[in-house]
This record gives C-alpha cells, structure tokens and sequence, in this order.
C-alpha cells in the first residue's frame, strides 16, 4: 500500500475509468503492483461510483475483493451526504446494481441522508424504500413506467423493513452521539406514536362494533314496531266494523218505534196487563163451587 497521495490518485483513476466505461484500464488495476490499493476501498467512494453509473460488471469485481463493505458509507463533501452504495444506486435508478449489492448483503433498512445539488430544500433522511420513494417522486414515474423498480426488487426492499436499533445504524454511517440521540429519542416518540395509533384503531373498531350492534337493535326494534303497527291497525279496523254494525242496529231500532208511539204502546200494555188479570180473575171463580 502506498501513501495518501498514491492511494488518492490510485482511487482518482480507477473512478475515472468507471465513469468513462474504460474496463480496459479498470481491470489493469487488479494486477499487481496496482491492486495493493484496493484495501483503500473500504474508506473510499468506489463502489458509489458503479452503482450511479450502472457499471455493473465493474461493481461486481469491485465487490468481489476481500474485505469489500457493500454497505461502505461516504460522505459527500460537494453535498453533505451521507449514503451507502445502495442509496446512490437508488438514487439512480440503476436496478441490476441494486440488485447485485442486495444479493451480496447490502442492507436496505440502513438509514442514509443527503442534500441534492443547488437546491435549498432540507435534508432528506431514510432507508432504501424512501430513497425508492423520492426517486419516483422527483422522475414521476407511475407503477406502469419502464423506469419503476422491478416488483420482486421492490419486495425485497420492502420485506427487509424492520425496525433496526439505531446504534447500528450510527455504527454504519459513523453519525455524532448528538444525533445519535437526537434519532433514538424520535424512534421512541415514533414508537410511542404507532402505540398510540395501534390504542386508537382498537377503541374504533370496538366503537364501529357497538354501533354496528346499535343499528341492528334499533333495526328490529322498528321491525316489531311495523308488526304491532299493522297488527293494532287491523283491530282499529275490526272495531270500526262492530262499531258500524252496533250503529245501524241502534238505527234500525229507534226507526221501529217512532218518536210518540212509545206513550201509547206503553197504555196499550197497561191494558192488555188489566184484561189479563181480569181473565185470571174470572177463571178463578168458576173453579170455585157453588154454596146452597
């Protein structure tokens, strides 16, 4: 290994023939003595290279040297970044790199952040799957486009989020204890917060079960309302019948006996009731014998 200066132009060169595609030079620098260099790449910005121009075969080999991070973090002075390869190939849009330092552990729930060129907008800070997510925000790519991420890829990455303590994360991205702590107290707040989301959606389901329940007793209560409606409407039709019926006798009745006649009916009975008795009367002294 060399010193600073051969190891930074050693570096400056092998970016160099990543960025112009140039795998004659790039594979001359894996034969000695050039390859002694290569134990830089732990602490260099290399493999950052492959992944943001898709040089996929080059990032391969790159990989394939002992001792190769695939999860290296980089900090971008130009920037103020902090990422690890896989972000930048998210960044990119360069699938089959992705893919390739997935298949050889990079792992997708380590946090990066980064500041784009000439914009004021904050820092951006997430995992693979929000890196994914402003890709296809800032490019507008819809599901459908040619330039969306290949679903099995995109399960990959979404099967991978889990909540991961945040020490390892720091460890990964070589954050300051500041932010460190500054993070782990917004994970406990976001944790506090999903419990509290989780309490929530349990007391509204109960509530949308009790007044599921509401409903369906108040549906039958108005169902035997209607039935004892119909049925009380029925006997109210009933009685207005007998009630129809009583009235016509009652009719039938005082038209019999008209208003004036009733006085002389009445002496009419008084009479017949005085020859009864007269009848009765003479009867009896005919039964009775006669005295000499």
């Amino acid at each position: 290994m060399g010193d600073k200066a051969e190891t930074k132009d050693f570096l400056d060169s092998l970016i160099e023939a990543i960025e112009n595609a140039d795998m004659n030079t790039f594979d001359g620098y894996f034969v000695s003595p050039a390859k002694d260099f290569l134990d830089d790449l732990t602490t260099s910005n290399v493999l950052h290279h492959a992944a943001l121009h898709g040089r996929q075969e080059m990032l391969k080999k790159l990989l394939a040297v002992p001792g190769t991070d695939p999860n290296i973090p980089f900090r971008y002075t130009s920037t103020l970044g902090l990422e690890t390869p896989l972000h930048t190939g998210l960044r990119a849009g360069e699938w089959t790199c992705v893919r390739i330092l997935l298949d050889v552990g990079a792992d997708p729930k380590i946090c990066g952040y980064y500041k784009p060129h000439d914009s004021d907008r904050d820092f951006f800070v997430g995992t693979a799957k929000d890196y994914y997510a402003v890709y296809r925000k800032e490019h507008k790519i819809s599901d459908d486009s040619d330039k969306a991420m290949p679903g099995d890829l995109l399960t990959r990455i979404e099967a991978s989020e889990l909540t991961r303590p945040i020490e390892a994360i720091a460890r990964r991205l070589r954050m300051k204890p500041d932010l460190v702590t500054r993070v782990k107290a917004a994970e406990i707040v976001a944790t506090d917060i999903a419990k509290k989301e989780t309490e929530f959606k349990a007391v509204t389901d109960k509530c949308e079960s009790d007044v599921i329940a509401a409903k369906l007793k108040v549906q039958k209560a108005n169902e035997e309302f209607e039935l004892i409606k119909l049925a009380s409407e029925k006997k109210r039709e009933e009685a207005q019948k007998l009630l129809e019926a009583e009235r016509k006798r009652l009719k039938a009745q005082k038209e019999f006996i008209k208003p004036g006649e009733l006085g002389l009916l009445r002496a009419q009975v008084e009479e017949l009731d005085k020859f009864l008795e007269a009848v009765d009367i003479a009867k009896e002294s005919v039964a009775k014998p006669r005295l000499n």
